[in-house]
């Protein structure tokens, strides 16, 4: 996942490993739902978390190796 949308930049750029996350598809795809209004990774896991229980929030942490706080 480019960190900063692609559509954002006028000119070709370059992406270096920086520039990237790895996320799920599922995740991928709900970053991505609102194309006007794409939702960064934080926004994304202060959402999943608020709903702890919720199967998106478990494969989140499982795929990503990130532990809850």
């Amino acid at each position: 996942h480019h960190m900063k949308q692609l559509s954002s930049f006028d000119l070709p750029t370059r992406t270096t490993l920086e520039d990237l996350a790895v996320v799920c598809a599922n995740c991928h795809m709900l970053l991505h739902l609102n194309s006007d209004k794409p939702l960064d990774i934080d926004e994304l896991r202060r959402m999943l978390k608020a709903d702890a229980e919720s199967p998106l929030f478990q494969a989140f942490y499982v795929s990503t190796d990130v532990k809850p706080d």
